[in-house]
C-alpha cells in the first residue's frame, strides 16, 4: 500500500449529561462547530446523529451513547483524507471507502482511494485499492492511467488477487498470491499483456520468473501456439520446449484454464467500472455527504450501506477463484 491513512481526530470536550438533557428538552445540542441529536432510526438503540467540526477536521455521521463513532459516518481528514463506512467504537470497521488527498504534478492529478472491508482501524480481509493518473479539470478516462488490486488484503497487506494496470490502451494483469514484502509469489500465478496477447500461467518466486507456459494470440485474437519455458538468473528465457513437443495431456489442460483465464477477464471492462466506482463514491463524499440529516434519512441509509459495501459489486477476482482456482 503506498500511503499511510490518517488517524488524526477531533477533540470537542462536553459534558456528556447536560447534552443529553438538552436533547430530551429541545431535541437537539449545539454549540460552535458542533451539533448532535437523536438517531431517528430504531427506537431501542441509543445512537446519536452528530455533526462535528474542528479546524479543518470534521465528522458527520452515528454516535454509541457514550458519544464514540459507531455504525456509519464520514471523516474529513486534516491532512486532506477523507474516510466513509462503517465504525465501531471509533475504529475504522466493516465495510468503507477511504479517499486519500490528491496530489497535483505538473497537468496531472493522482488519486488513491481503498474501498473494502476493515478490521481495528485496518485495511483487512476483502478489498479494491485504485491509483488513478488524470488530466486536470477532465473525468474523460480514456485519458486517464490506472493501477488497481482487488483481492484479499491482511492486516494492510496484499496476500491473493488482481494487480493490473492501465496506460493508454495498453493493460496489463496479474492474478497470484504475494509475499509479505508485496512481491508476486505463486506457484501457478497467471499474467495476462494485452500488448502482445499473451497468457502466461506458472511460477514466480519473490518477483521473478521461474518456468512457465506461455500462450499466445493472432491479429484477430485466436490461438496461435503455446510453448513452456524455464527462466534463468537474468530472467532470460531458456529450455524452451516446443507446443507440439508439450506432453498432450499437460497441454490440453493448459490451453483449457489459460483460455479460460483470458475469457473471464475479456468478460467486463474492470477498469471502466472501477473508474465509474470510484467517480460515484468521490461525487456521493464530496456533494452529498455534508448534510448529518441523511443518516436520519429513511431513503438515504439504505443507500450509505450499499455503497460503502460496493467492493462486492466488482466480480473478477470471485470469479477467477471460483473457476481458475479449482481447476
Amino acid at each position: 500500500m503506498k500511503k499511510e491513512v490518517s488517524n488524526d481526530e477531533c477533540c470537542i470536550e462536553i459534558d456528556r449529561d447536560q447534552v443529553i438533557a438538552q436533547i430530551v428538552s429541545c431535541g437537539i445540542y449545539k454549540e460552535p462547530g458542533l451539533s448532535i441529536q437523536q438517531w431517528q432510526g430504531e427506537k431501542q438503540s441509543e445512537y446519536y446523529v452528530v455533526s462535528a467540526t474542528q479546524k479543518k477536521y470534521s465528522y458527520r455521521g452515528m454516535l454509541n451513547s457514550r458519544f464514540q463513532r459507531q455504525n456509519y459516518g464520514v471523516n474529513y481528514y486534516s491532512n486532506g483524507d477523507t474516510y466513509f463506512g462503517g465504525f465501531d467504537i471509533d475504529n475504522r470497521e466493516k465495510h468503507g471507502a477511504y479517499l486519500f488527498s490528491p496530489v497535483i504534478e505538473d497537468s496531472y492529478v493522482k488519486h488513491e482511494m481503498y474501498f473494502g472491508l476493515w478490521k481495528d482501524n485496518l485495511k483487512d480481509h476483502h478489498g479494491i485499492y485504485t491509483w488513478i493518473k488524470q488530466t486536470k479539470d477532465t473525468d474523460d478516462f480514456s485519458n486517464a492511467d490506472m493501477d488497481a488490486f482487488l483481492g484479499d488484503i491482511q492486516n494492510e497487506k496484499m496476500k491473493r488477487g488482481c494487480y493490473f494496470y492501465k496506460t493508454g490502451n495498453d493493460f496489463y494483469l496479474y492474478y497470484g498470491s504475494f509475499d509479505d514484502s508485496g512481491n508476486k509469489n505463486d506457484d501457478k500465478a497467471f499474467i495476462y499483456d494485452n500488448k502482445r496477447d499473451r497468457v502466461f500461467c506458472g511460477k514466480i518466486v519473490k518477483g521473478k520468473f521461474v518456468n512457465a507456459y506461455l500462450m499466445f494470440h493472432d491479429e484477430e485474437g485466436n490461438f496461435s501456439t503455446m510453448i513452456r519455458v524455464d527462466y534463468d538468473e537474468n530472467q532470460s528465457p531458456v529450455n524452451i520446449i516446443k507446443f507440439e513437443d508439450i506432453e498432450l495431456k499437460i497441454r490440453d489442460e493448459k490451453l483449457k484454464e489459460m483460455s479460460q483465464f483470458r475469457t473471464i477477464i475479456f468478460e467486463e471492462d474492470c477498469f471502466v467500472i472501477l473508474y465509474e466506482k470510484w467517480n460515484e463514491i468521490k461525487c456521493f463524499i464530496n456533494k452529498e455527504l455534508n448534510n448529518p440529516e441523511i443518516f436520519n434519512d429513511d431513503n438515504y441509509f439504505p443507500k450509505l450501506m450499499k455503497l460503502s459495501a460496493s467492493h462486492n459489486d466488482i466480480s473478477l477476482y470471485r470469479k477467477l477463484e471460483k473457476i481458475i482456482r479449482k481447476e
